[in-house]
């Protein structure tokens, strides 16, 4: 898949997460979700902080996975099988993502 094309699913992926859609339903705390070895739920779309919903940023990858982080309560990302670690997204894990 081409950047473009990565770049064009990565903001369609956040629409969706924007307008509600998906079944993890943003309801959760993020201090309960983004945590250290925990694996992110089925279908996360999001998390309450404050009474207010965060959204996530996804790395859309060339093999059809993506990468999910999250930086409003320190950083974190969550691999293709969900699982979380803590810390910025590594760069040659996004180098392995996205061929770049």
């Amino acid at each position: 898949m081409n950047k473009m094309c990565r770049m064009a699913l990565a903001a369609l992926t956040i629409a969706a997460v924007a307008s509600g859609c998906g079944s993890g339903g943003g309801s959760s705390e993020c201090s309960e979700i983004w945590v250290d070895g925990k694996t992110l739920p089925e279908g996360y779309d999001g998390c309450m902080q404050d009474g207010s919903l965060v959204l996530y940023t996804a790395t859309q990858c060339d093999d059809g996975t993506e990468r999910v982080t999250f930086n409003s309560a320190g950083e974190f990302w969550a691999d293709a099988d969900g699982l979380i670690s803590a810390g910025e997204l590594p760069d040659e894990e996004y180098a392995a993502c996205t061929g770049n």
